[in-house]
């Protein structure tokens, strides 16, 4: 337990507080916003199984169906990887960026195609990346979080050190 010579050193305590809890919190949100970013980013070209939440009204989020031949077919003759879903030159990965501001963060892509690629089409299955990446990783989300939220009460990061390892 902390304590205080005085009551000008415990509201200089509280000033400190005041100042590096939002640092610290936007700080989290930027790491957290991280790590789904590079999950995102690291499941396309790969078959994703469904996933469930029952967050957000989210429901079951189907498994990634095999590739058509005839889209195969298409990609093998432009040079690009076979049996990757969402991966061709790579542009579509590359795409997806994170934005933080406050308490605030996006992950995503102004990508044209992101749309057909979570929702489907009528010639296309659903492919979502963008739920499954946050779902996945809500966990290690929220510990990120719970850390900065104690970074920012114990006065800022010179006084932090992680619950966690990784």
């Amino acid at each position: 337990m902390r304590s205080f010579e005085s009551f000008g050193d415990f509201a200089d305590h509280l000033v400190r507080i005041a100042a590096a809890a939002p640092v610290a919190l936007h700080r989290g949100v930027q790491d957290a916003a991280d790590v789904v970013l590079a999950d995102a980013r690291d499941e396309i070209g790969k078959y994703q199984d469904a996933i469930a939440s029952d967050r957000g009204g989210v429901g079951l989020i189907p498994a990634w169906e095999q590739l058509a031949p005839s889209t195969e077919k298409q990609k093998e003759r432009a040079g690009y990887p076979l049996d990757a879903p969402l991966l061709a030159s790579g542009g579509f990965r590359d795409t997806i960026t994170k934005s933080a501001v406050g308490l605030k963060a996006v992950v995503g892509t102004n990508d044209e195609r992101r749309v057909w690629f979570e929702m489907g089409t009528p010639r296309m299955p659903p492919r979502a990346v963008f739920a499954p990446a946050a779902i996945r990783n809500e966990a290690k989300v929220l510990r990120i979080l719970a850390e900065a939220a104690m970074a920012g009460l114990i006065g800022g990061d010179l006084m932090f050190v992680p619950l966690s390892s990784d």
